[in-house]
């Protein structure tokens, strides 16, 4: 599970600074989200992308989450607890089928 957190991270890491349009290191957890310059819309762009790279769909209390998100240790919780729980309902799925 470690690896999955990381690699969340990571994604999540990556995504950010392509849209703020600076290096990764920039992008640390107690870092705040307007320092950084992503908006309302980047954050939308970010939800986007961690539904298409992980197959999940996020729901309207995820999304809520990520847009309350004020550092990027918030969007980390926010992106791990939208996956795992997607994540969880794939393996019920197919349990039952």
């Amino acid at each position: 599970m470690h690896e999955r957190t990381d690699a969340i991270e990571e994604f999540v890491t990556s995504t950010l600074a392509g849209l703020a349009h600076c290096g990764q290191d920039a992008v640390t957890g107690d870092r705040s989200l307007l320092d950084l310059g992503v908006d309302s819309l980047g954050i939308a762009t970010l939800a986007t992308f961690l539904e298409a790279q992980y197959s999940c769909s996020f729901t309207p209390a995820q999304l809520r989450a990520l847009y309350a998100a004020t550092c990027i240790d918030d969007v980390f919780v926010a992106a791990r607890q939208a996956i795992s729980s997607a994540d969880s309902g794939a393996v019920a799925t197919a349990r039952r089928g």
